[in-house]
């Protein structure tokens, strides 16, 4: 089995991209499972039925008696290779090396946004106990193979990508207004909520042409309760509602006519990749690889992040281009998606680096098999 290891499965990027990797790894023909270290499992039912999630339930990270659980998992289902999501995750199964047995095979999935930001402790950990790095960025990956003594097929920089065929795309042809925006992302403060209510707040335009909603969690937060506050004193409740999350992306997307990524910092960010499956057009900051390649592609409106004046105007652009300018945005992003994010060549290059730190053998072989190589390269 292929155990893919999350602290938990709450809506959110590293979370989302564990979802379409284990559902396509299952498709593939492989075994695998899933685990998750501490609590929550609102994701779980997006998974691929037969697919297995165990839940821990650690207190913390030095959690002895969940570190034994997770080994005892590991040994009687007979797990070859532990694919860590997060650096939280990769810790975890760090310490639990000493209970494992010596064939498995350690994965780390580093999704920080940020390039070389590698604490003494983590650089440790990936050096001496993990086979294989998969990164999100240039920076890491360079750092990765200079600093963890690694060869180039056991490092990885993996696009974040997902199934297109779970999201329908819909004409939108309607010109009245207002427009529908959705800002999908956890109420945290890098996700820079209450800059987007400063922008909508200065803006007559955007008070009366645009409904925002703000989906995902941390409504009961102290950042959730200052979001709120803010919106309230600046008389925006009729202009910006707050969602909970507990929605499926697939149907909050459905309802919208554009989104929106105000976040400071990002790795992908997943959810841009969402709006374009959904065929939306969308205003995103310039950060995360997903900014990067479709500036100037003509899907979307990209803006400095922390800069309040230009997330003001590139909305007011947006809410004023016709339904048809919106809907060739919305067509050429998912055949932007489809093309430069398409999830069987992601997981075609993830097998492949399993393979790599497989021993040689039947198993080895097949899984070289399936991502396309005849031989290791």
């Amino acid at each position: 089995m292929i155990l893919h290891v999350i602290d938990a499965l709450y809506p959110g990027g590293a979370e989302r991209v564990l979802v379409e990797l284990v559902n396509a790894l299952d498709a593939a023909g492989l075994q695998v499972g899933v685990c998750v270290t501490r609590e929550g499992v609102d994701l779980a039912d997006e998974l691929r039925p037969g697919i297995a999630v165990e839940v821990l339930g650690r207190q913390s990270r030095w959690d002895v008696q969940g570190l034994r659980s997770f080994a005892k998992y590991c040994r009687r289902n007979r797990v070859t290779i532990i694919h860590a999501h997060g650096r939280s995750s990769a810790t975890f199964v760090a310490l639990a090396r000493l209970l494992l047995p010596r064939r498995i095979r350690l994965v780390m999935h580093d999704h920080n946004g940020r390039d070389v930001q590698v604490t003494p402790l983590l650089g440790l950990i990936s050096r001496h106990l993990y086979h294989a790095y998969v990164c999100v960025s240039e920076g890491l990956y360079t750092w990765a193979l200079s600093r963890l003594a690694l060869p180039p097929e056991k490092c990885l920089i993996l696009a974040n990508a997902i199934d297109v065929s779970r999201f329908t795309t819909q004409p939108r042809f309607d010109d009245k207004k207002p427009l529908k925006g959705v800002l999908l992302a956890n109420l945290r403060p890098e996700k820079s909520h209450l800059l987007v209510l400063d922008a909508v707040a200065g803006s007559p335009t955007l008070r009366e042409n645009m409904r925002l909603a703000f989906v995902g969690s941390g409504l009961e937060s102290e950042q959730g309760r200052l979001i709120v506050d803010r919106r309230n004193k600046l008389g925006l409740e009729g202009v910006v509602s707050i969602d909970g999350g507990r929605r499926s992306v697939e149907t909050v997307l459905a309802e919208a006519d554009f989104g929106l990524v105000a976040s400071r910092v990002e790795a992908g960010p997943v959810v841009s990749l969402e709006y374009m499956a959904a065929g939306l057009p969308f205003v995103t900051t310039r950060t995360g690889q997903v900014a990067g390649l479709t500036e100037g592609q003509g899907v979307c409106l990209v803006v400095p992040p922390g800069d309040m004046l230009a997330m003001r105007q590139a909305l007011e652009e947006l809410v004023e281009t016709t339904s048809s300018e919106r809907q060739v945005m919305g067509v050429q992003g998912r055949a932007f998606l489809e093309q430069h994010f398409g999830l069987s060549k992601q997981v075609q290059r993830l097998i492949r680096l399993y393979a790599h730190v497989l021993p040689a053998g039947e198993e080895r072989d097949r899984y070289l098999a399936l991502s396309g190589s005849a031989q290791p390269t």
